[in-house]
């Protein structure tokens, strides 16, 4: 479960044992577990987890792609390597399809529409900003 939230903002300031809580009690709401089917919970913090936009971030990001591209055995993916507003869904889709590149092609040399196999998930976010 993710709760959007900012450092310092109630949810942020929340105990982890009330945040466990609402998500239990959220998941149960929509059918997906029973409380006591729960056997652990963890919560994790991470400040400025979603890209904060500003003007000329695209040539900014071009410019750190295409460093990064020379780097042959590094895939990048997810909100945070892509500086994407990536949904939850399109975060862990960004990861499975990163994933299942390398099982596929191994990480040696990528041509440059392997390459872009991954990029191209970002654009697909566009529409979901």
């Amino acid at each position: 479960m993710e709760f959007f939230c900012f450092k310092g903002d109630p949810v942020w300031n929340e105990t982890d044992e009330r945040l466990r809580e609402i998500t239990i009690e959220n998941l149960e709401k929509l059918g997906f577990i029973k409380k006591e089917e729960v056997i652990d919970g963890m919560v994790v913090r991470v400040p400025k987890a979603y890209p904060l936009f500003e003007i000329g971030y695209k040539e900014l990001c071009k410019k750190v792609y295409d460093y990064l591209a020379l780097f042959n055995n590094l895939h990048v993916a997810g909100r945070t390597g892509m500086f994407r507003y990536y949904n939850m869904d399109h975060a862990i889709e960004s990861g499975l399809d990163t994933a299942e590149f390398i099982i596929q092609k191994g990480n040696g040399p990528a041509a440059d529409d392997e390459k872009e196999l991954v990029l191209a998930g970002s654009e697909e976010c566009d529409q979901h900003l």
